[in-house]
């Protein structure tokens, strides 16, 4: 009789961790770059930028840094009134500014256009994940003392002159305006801009955000830098005044939802909501603001329309993301997720990527942008557990365990997934199972998804006898986890057993559409028309999972037991003879579950070829060996499925031979 391919079985073998995305990206992990680490990487990036009138005379310096190739940005108030402007790079070459891509003077930013060869650009941040008192660095050329890096902390975030700004002590002097702020891992979150001249220790910045949002809205076509710097900048003040305005409205709202603020942010939207109430950017905050409060079907239709409205706007294909994977639609979060770091990459975007990559079953793209994170990040835990999760699964490129990385997660926080994963472990080795029923049930909480614990009980619970609460660990292991191919291939089983042929095929129906042809599919189908009756049915699913598993006796068994009940007893022989002569050099470590399966298999087979001696010896073994597999009643209580005509020949043959 068919059990489960050793795919559903093995998952005792590891587990699995949390992740709850919040929506917010995630915050900087406490370690990071030393400060001479932040200025080495940065030094190639950062510019001297010199304009002029339209002789050429030098007016007025400031700074800047390569934000992709031949593009380099610095405050609007750097280079407003001047006609000429040259960038000198940190190894002394020039080259001049020959355009304009992109401009605010609200937000005084502006993206140039010069040639900066093969210089790097730096990575972009997010300044909403800073918080009060975090370190930052600031370089510039103060008086024209190029690449001065200073270091200070985050004292606040204001809101001045219709800008969201943030203030650190990161000293900035005249001739530092638009050089980069840099958070501990060496990502740009700001534009350094501005300072209290009579207060000594007050420096402002330009958040990246209004940036990012410049760079999704670039001017039509790109204008000389003449042609700019002649434009009367008059005209479209009173519009730009009140862009300006929303931009800042905006900025302190994400603010707000970043430090959980909700009862505030909730306020701000409504107001912001009453002037332009079908504005993509209000769909956008009204749904980050609903998953944050747990109003997931709301948060789904607010920021679908939203991104529906803008396409391009990063943010809101990122947080469409996150309540996708809370709705755990992982397929359409990865999409979103893949547009969102496309349009505007940060520094959350890598562990978004690796957990819904994970939540895919790609796990070589999910151990990628884990590998990155931890480059930059060592503590993160979303990267760290879904490196957990790929070693779980034998997918690591590197020579790497489960339980490592669940030791750092634990120090990280002792009430995770992982905690509970080992301590449900530790238990079971010490046959406490008790104890790991709980902590295996604790474990299952938590939001990262996997199918592990819910599997692992399961299979406990069929081992038991304990149908109802197996098949209540897969109902509960599919709604996390929507589709799980180890899954639905245990609850096929488990039904089936049950006797429930209908939801056995309701299960089997959803992994052939989502996983045809694939190894565990090939296993259900062959368990599946074996166990409702029709062999015939089973025996190509059977035929071609022995072609991918070749070495696998419980595939061979499977498909002798399938051949036994289409008569096909020849082949029968043959497959429990590839089964017993691939598990007789681990005889000692089988199951007394998988012994029964071969001898009773083989016994049957040989009976029906005409072989009743060897038939008749395999029965005093069983009787010998397992007597409990030698009664009927004893059979039907081991966790394996027997089909009408299984036991009716099992009976024929203890007739036929009494003790």
């Amino acid at each position: 009789m068919p059990m489960r391919s050793k795919f559903a079985m093995v998952v005792a073998g590891g587990v699995f961790l949390f992740f709850s995305v919040a929506s917010s990206r995630p915050c900087n992990a406490q370690s990071g770059l030393s400060a001479s680490a932040i200025f080495k990487n940065a030094r190639a990036s950062i510019v001297l930028i010199v304009a002029g009138d339209n002789s050429g005379k030098p007016t007025v310096q400031g700074s800047g840094f390569i934000e992709a190739s031949d593009r380099i940005v610095t405050n609007h108030h750097v280079v407003v009134g001047t006609s000429t402007a040259i960038a000198i790079f940190s190894d002394g070459a020039t080259a001049p500014i020959t355009g304009v891509v992109a401009d605010s003077d609200t937000n005084d930013l502006i993206v140039l256009i010069a040639k900066t060869s093969q210089r790097p650009a730096l990575q972009l941040g997010d300044e909403l994940s800073l918080q009060q008192g975090d370190p930052v660095y600031a370089i510039g050329a103060p008086r024209g003392l190029e690449l001065t890096l200073t270091n200070g902390i985050v004292s606040a975030f204001r809101n001045m002159d219709n800008r969201f700004l943030i203030q650190s002590t990161a000293a900035i002097g005249h001739g530092s305006s638009g050089g980069p702020l840099f958070d501990r891992g060496g990502k740009v979150v700001g534009i350094t801009s501005s300072a209290l001249s009579d207060t000594p220790g007050v420096y402002f910045a330009v958040g990246v955000s209004d940036l990012k949002r410049l760079l999704r809205t670039p001017q039509l076509v790109a204008l000389s830098f003449s042609e700019w710097a002649a434009q009367d900048k008059q005209s479209d003040s009173a519009g730009t005044d009140a862009a300006s305005d929303e931009s800042s409205n905006i900025n302190q709202i994400e603010k707000l939802l970043a430090d959980n603020k909700l009862d505030q942010a909730k306020a701000a939207v409504d107001a912001l909501s009453a002037t332009e109430p079908d504005s993509e950017v209000v769909h956008r905050l009204t749904g980050e603001l609903d998953e944050k409060t747990g109003d997931l079907d709301n948060a789904l239709k607010e920021l679908s329309v939203s991104v529906e409205k803008d396409p391009t706007d990063a943010v809101a294909q990122f947080y469409y993301a996150i309540a996708l994977f809370d709705a755990r639609e992982f397929d359409d979060a990865l999409k979103h997720e893949q547009k969102s770091n496309e349009l505007a990459p940060t520094d959350s975007d890598q562990p978004l990527l690796a957990l819904l990559y994970y939540s895919v079953r790609n796990y070589r793209q999910a151990e990628t942008f884990a590998r990155k994170v931890l480059t930059s990040d060592p503590g993160n835990s979303t990267a760290l557990a879904v490196l957990a999760g790929v070693a779980y699964h034998g997918a690591s490129t590197q020579q790497d365990t489960w339980k490592q990385y669940a030791l750092q997660l634990a120090g990280i926080s002792a009430d995770s997934f992982w905690a509970h994963i080992s301590q449900a472990f530790d238990a079971y080795d010490q046959k406490q199972n008790e104890k790991a029923v709980t902590e295996f049930t604790a474990a299952e909480k938590y939001d990262f998804p996997d199918s592990a614990p819910y599997l692992i009980l399961a299979t406990w619970y069929d081992a038991s006898s304990d149908m109802g609460d197996a098949n209540d660990q897969v109902s509960a292991g599919l709604v996390s986890v929507p589709n799980d191919p180890q899954l639905l291939n245990e609850g096929v089983f488990i039904s089936l057993r049950e006797h429930d042929n209908a939801e056995a095929g309701r299960r089997f129906s959803l992994l052939e559409q989502s996983h045809r042809g694939e190894l565990l599919t090939l296993s259900a189908g062959c368990l599946y028309y074996y166990g409702i009756g029709q062999a015939s049915d089973a025996l190509p699913y059977c035929a071609q999972q022995i072609e991918m598993s070749p070495n696998d006796h419980t595939a061979h068994s499977n498909y002798g037991w399938a051949a036994l009940d289409a008569n096909e007893f020849t082949l029968a022989l043959q497959q429990f003879s590839q089964a017993y002569k691939i598990a007789y050099p681990n005889w000692s470590k089988l199951t007394a579950v998988q012994i029964a399966d071969l001898l009773w298999g083989s016994a049957i087979a040989d009976y029906n070829v005409g072989d009743k001696k060897h038939a008749h010896q395999l029965v005093q073994l069983i009787r010998k060996d397992l007597p409990t597999a030698a009664t009927i009643t004893g059979l039907q209580q081991m966790p394996l499925l027997w089909s009408q005509t299984t036991m009716q020949r099992i009976e024929a043959i203890l007739n036929q031979f009494p003790k």
